[in-house]
């Protein structure tokens, strides 16, 4: 199994932006694009992620990172 390590700094990154789009994220509805819209979300929090200058991760890891 490859873990991924995040700093405090990078999982307290990740907390801010899933809980500016928690209404998204949490959606438990599956459809009028609910999925594409939860998607969306996820890659533009990794692209802010990578552009912070954090370590890249890719949206699954940033999903699994263990706070959410």
């Amino acid at each position: 199994m490859d873990r991924q390590i995040f700093s405090e700094t990078e999982k307290l990154f990740i907390i801010h932006q899933v809980t500016e789009n928690k209404e998204i994220l949490e959606n438990k509805k599956t459809k009028d694009g609910t999925t594409i819209a939860k998607n969306a979300v996820w890659e533009k929090i990794r692209e802010s992620f990578c552009s912070q200058g954090f370590t890249p991760k890719n949206i699954k890891q940033l999903r699994n990172v263990g706070i959410i």
